[in-house]
């Protein structure tokens, strides 16, 4: 752990001004009526209708950029677009808790039928349409849709599927492509002025998980999610009026999902939506021309603009920037003292996962930084590291992160496996994240690997997360990611793969000298057996390493099945 600390950078101006005195007299019944919730309601109204009613019917709600040009959807603009779409998913007989999947690229089109389809009380489930052939028919074959939205160039993937069931494929634009009878067309002479109104656990999106640390899972959250959606919007985000907020992810991403469409539409302020991949100059483009003033990107989108110099960066005007959080990888010192240099404020990194449905830890703009730490638990959310029997433990202590249950966006169900959810479940009153996190005595985290891949060396356990650290450390290493293994004769132990930086090569000597180099920091005694020299590492959208398509390789089973 780094002993860094930056004083906060914005204690004065913060929509948290006391984050002890707010966890103190934190209640969720209290946030549910500042946002007026009822038993039975539909987000939709709280994220699109409320704002016709409080006079922002014509402030700019989404602009979808290229990077090059823009263009700009007011809340009233959104609301008519997802009648239309209602109104086609209604005629074609979708009913409350129907799943449908949105398939496609990202454009205005896909999230006005999201939309349309919560207004219905439909089950939305986003997909990569980059998804490999094998995971799109698993996905498919476990959430069982009634219907499916996507583009025409995407039609040919969806020949694998057995769409006999389904009642309909929709596409945002010309031509119907014959793939199924039930095809449709989007058209603005379908509308439904309904909303309808379901229950505060009722499904809102099916999100399946990266993959990252085992075959996908279906989870499941509920409309009640959004009273997370605005604390975290409020707290970490610190989203106030004529914000313009840029989420660095589309929609099969659960963080462009929470934090791309639904939080920027609950607090009423303006969220960027790129639609392609962006080169660095066209981020700092987007940033100038669309005035960004809260940032939600990535280490992994950092990283690349480092690559590229701050001299780049210096040739834009990025004096909107207040505020800059991050998420999905692991935000190391380097990236965190660039992102400064580069646009003038600290970077504030937050934990989450899927299933948590929201951000969990955080490092607040009212709150001192520490370097390479996730930060403090978000108010209303209790977080503990237990040990092995379940019993929480003192500070300074490696554990498993746990969180109590429940709380508004936690998980309702791992879809079609209720097994799955029994195993996150199993501490009772806990829910278990399989991370591994040191707190310090201030309730700071510090994130140390996942569970399965903690190792006793000597009289203590170490994690693959500080074993990267430490290789990361070496000159010649660009990226690492380390697995555990078994053997009969060595039992447990470890496994590096590293990519080199430019103009280094692979042999056997240097494997020799980066097993001695961690050895040396970490201990003779450190099983790290096996280094493999790759060119690239697997990687999820947001850039996190994928440690399931390493493990899957080394084991001789494939990935998806």
């Amino acid at each position: 752990m780094i002993k860094g600390r930056i004083q906060a950078q914005n204690r004065d101006t913060a929509n948290l001004q006391d984050y002890s005195k707010t966890v103190k007299y934190f209640s969720w019944d209290q946030i549910g009526n500042e946002l007026g919730i009822s038993s039975g309601f539909n987000a939709y109204e709280y994220i699109v209708s409320a704002k016709l009613k409080s006079g922002l019917a014509q402030h700019i709600a989404l602009i979808f950029t290229s990077g090059e040009e823009s263009t700009s959807y007011s809340f009233e603009d959104i609301h008519k677009e997802a009648t239309n779409w209602a109104g086609l998913f209604s005629s074609i007989g979708l009913k409350i808790g129907d799943r449908i999947i949105i398939l496609a690229y990202p454009s205005c089109e896909i999230y006005m039928a999201l939309l349309g389809a919560i207004r219905l009380g439909l089950v939305v489930c986003p997909l990569d349409p980059k998804l490999q052939t094998a995971e799109l028919i698993f996905k498919y074959e476990n959430a069982r849709p009634s219907a499916i939205v996507t583009s025409p160039d995407l039609a040919e993937n969806l020949k694998v599927l057995d769409l006999t069931s389904i009642k309909g494929v929709v596409y945002t634009k010309e031509p119907l492509k014959g793939i199924t009878e039930r095809e449709f067309l989007f058209d603005r002479s379908f509308q439904t002025d309904e909303i309808y109104n379901v229950s505060k656990d009722s499904p809102l999106y099916l999100m399946y998980t990266s993959g990252s640390t085992g075959p996908p899972k279906g989870i499941v959250h509920t409309h009640e999610s959004i009273l997370s959606y605005y604390v975290t919007g409020k707290y970490v985000l610190d989203l106030k009026p004529n914000d313009c907020i840029w989420t660095d992810g589309p929609l099969s991403w659960v963080t462009g999902l929470v934090y791309g469409l639904f939080t920027p539409l609950l607090f009423g302020v303006t969220s960027i939506i790129p639609t392609r991949s962006l080169e660095s100059h066209r981020c700092y483009w987007i940033i100038e021309r669309e005035k960004v003033s809260v940032w939600y990107t990535t280490p992994m989108r950092l990283r690349k603009l480092k690559e590229d110099g701050l001299d780049l960066s210096r040739r834009y005007d990025l004096s909107s920037l207040r505020h800059i959080c991050t998420v999905g990888d692991v935000l190391g010192p380097d990236l965190f003292y660039w992102t400064k240099q580069a646009f003038g404020i600290y970077p504030h990194d937050t934990w989450w996962m899927t299933e948590t449905g929201s951000i969990v830890i955080a490092n607040f703009p009212s709150t001192d930084l520490k370097p390479g730490s996730m930060g403090k638990a978000v108010p209303g959310i209790q977080v503990h590291v237990l040990d092995e029997r379940f019993n929480s433990l003192p500070p300074m202590s490696l554990g498993e992160l746990a969180i109590k249950t429940p709380w508004p966006s936690m998980l309702k169900e791992v879809f079609g496996a209720p097994e799955r959810l029994r195993e996150y479940l199993k501490a009772p009153g806990y829910f278990l994240t399989g991370d591994l996190v040191v707190m310090d005595d201030e309730g700071y985290f510090y994130h140390q690997g996942r569970l399965d891949d903690v190792i006793k060396v000597g009289e203590r356990m170490i994690g693959p997360y500080e074993v990267e650290e430490t290789l990361l450390g070496h000159p010649m290493v660009s990226e690492v990611a380390v697995i555990s293994k078994k053997a009969k004769e060595q039992g447990k132990f470890l496994k590096a793969f590293v990519t080199l930086k430019k103009g280094y090569h692979e042999s056997l000597a240097l494997s020799h000298e980066l097993k001695a180099f961690a050895k040396a920091k970490l201990g003779l005694e450190l099983p790290l057996n096996e280094i493999e020299f790759v060119n690239d590492l697997p990687k999820s959208n947001s850039g996190k390493i994928l440690k399931m398509p390493l493990k899957a390789k080394e084991l001789g089973i494939p990935l998806w099945t």
